[in-house]
């Protein structure tokens, strides 16, 4: 019988964390807002960052083996809640493969030079790369993580290379023309008015994903040990990576003049003109671009393995549990995903707006994201009471109270995200009643779909095994 192999060390389960949950997007996004991003930054990472990641360490110890939070959920909750948990959690990605992949390829447009600058218009160009770039990643993975982690070891060096130099010129331009923005103590504290809180509901999705690696518990090396080390180095980097990143995109242009969607690229352009390193300009978009799709990659892998487990456990079709004879891999999981998702994707060949579509799919990603991670916190609780302690495990400090503080933190600022995403779009949209209309029919569809398919799994079942 072919079975998954153990490839991934902790080494590549740091990569696969940087890569995974660092967005350099939300950088840009946070640079919009202003000085007061900075404070957001670090209040997302103390009530939503650092549960999540004290909670998925726990659990990633407790149960070590492919699936991650499918797992956890179904051991704490029963098997209905299990697989919708890991089918939101699945579907999810459907939407955010097309708005990461509009972020890399803008990125990589300016591989060309400031001539990029407006790509973002040009929405049938977009669609038609995001598909070529998608099916390569998905053929890669295909190929087995022995093949795919490298894709995704050289996304997270796509990312640290440009971050560093972002953080490097951003002081060399601090130096010599001071900052293009005020920063005062005045400008830091937020006005915590409705905008303010929604998009720091978009911190928080930035700062989610450290639960992806554990979703490859079955491939990974001693998983019980690794999975939490590189949950805590990678967790350490993207924080220092988001926060010092605001801060040198706040200080090399102006926050009216930064874009949605390529913002990053902008700043960098500025930055570099202003040093007078123009032509590291090039070096970086390629960087970013790898990163983009490095970070694909990862989603396209731990993703997969949600389908898998639930084609071994038969709610959905038994072949989504077939692994690939040669590669290791679950074609099938994998190429269902690429088939469904390139649907998603082609319909930016019908979108007039590209940030507006962008903006669509940032929010549908969010709340079907977030609702797995209600799931998360609930079962950190839940399993601690139910099950305790035993060897091997490693506990969110505290105890007991620890664990409800720590849960508690990380639900409630997941509910406040969904909630302010669901009800309060940008300010950038203008049709308010078409945005809300598209975002709520689709996390509905998501929702019940799941629900749909558990049922009739379920009825399809000798009533002896329901």
């Amino acid at each position: 019988m072919t079975e998954l192999r153990r490839e991934l060390g902790l080494l590549d389960l740091v990569f696969m964390n940087v890569v995974a949950v660092t967005g350099p997007r939300w950088i840009a996004s946070a640079s919009r807002y202003g000085a007061a991003s900075l404070t957001l930054w670090v209040l997302a990472f103390l009530v939503f960052f650092v549960p999540q990641g004290l909670v998925i360490t726990e659990l990633s110890s407790r149960y070590p083996q492919e699936g991650g939070i499918y797992v956890w959920t179904k051991k704490a909750f029963g098997d209905f809640h299990g697989f919708l948990c890991g089918w939101c959690y699945w579907i999810n990605n459907l939407f955010y493969f097309p708005s990461l992949l509009i972020f890399t390829i803008t990125c990589a447009a300016y591989i060309g030079g400031t001539d990029a600058a407006g790509i973002e218009t040009r929405a049938h160009l977009i669609t038609t790369v995001s598909l070529l770039c998608f099916w390569f990643v998905i053929l890669v993975n295909i190929r087995g993580l022995r093949v795919g982690k490298w894709l995704q070891n050289l996304g997270a060096v796509g990312i640290w290379i440009p971050s560093l130099v972002l953080i490097l010129m951003g002081g060399s331009a601090y130096y010599m023309f001071g900052s293009a923005n005020p920063i005062t103590l005045e400008g830091l504290r937020p006005d915590f008015s409705t905008s303010t809180l929604t998009f720091w509901a978009q911190m928080c999705f930035g700062f989610a994903g450290l639960e992806v690696t554990s979703l490859l518990g079955g491939e990974v090396r001693n998983p019980r040990r690794n999975i939490p080390r590189g949950i805590l180095i990678g967790g350490l980097i993207v924080a220092t990576i988001y926060i010092s990143g605001t801060l040198s995109v706040y200080i090399a242009l102006p926050s009216k003049d930064i874009s949605i969607v390529s913002g990053l690229m902008q700043a960098i352009a500025e930055v570099t003109t202003r040093v007078g390193v123009a032509w590291v300009l090039p070096i970086m978009a390629f960087f970013l671009a790898v990163g983009g799709l490095g970070g694909t990659s990862a989603w396209v892998a731990g993703s997969a393995r949600v389908p898998y487990v639930a084609g071994l456990d038969k709610y959905l079709p038994e072949s989504f549990g077939r692994i690939h004879p040669k590669y290791g891999s679950p074609h099938v999981a994998i190429l269902f995903q690429g088939v469904v998702s390139s649907l998603i994707i082609a319909t930016g060949y019908l979108a007039d707006d590209v940030p507006v579509a962008y903006l669509m799919l940032v929010n549908i990603t969010l709340i079907v994201y977030f609702l797995p991670y209600l799931y998360l916190f609930a079962a950190a609780i839940a399993l601690r009471y139910r099950e305790g302690l035993r060897p091997g495990i490693i506990p969110i400090p505290g105890g007991r109270p620890g664990t409800i503080v720590a849960a508690a933190l990380g639900f409630t600022a997941t509910l406040v995200s969904i909630i302010l995403a669901m009800l309060f779009p940008p300010a950038e949209v203008k049709n308010i009643f078409l945005f809300e209309a598209v975002v709520i029919g689709a996390c509905l569809a998501c929702f019940l779909s799941g629900v749909y398919l558990y049922a009739r799994a379920r009825r399809a079942r000798p009533a002896g095994q329901r």
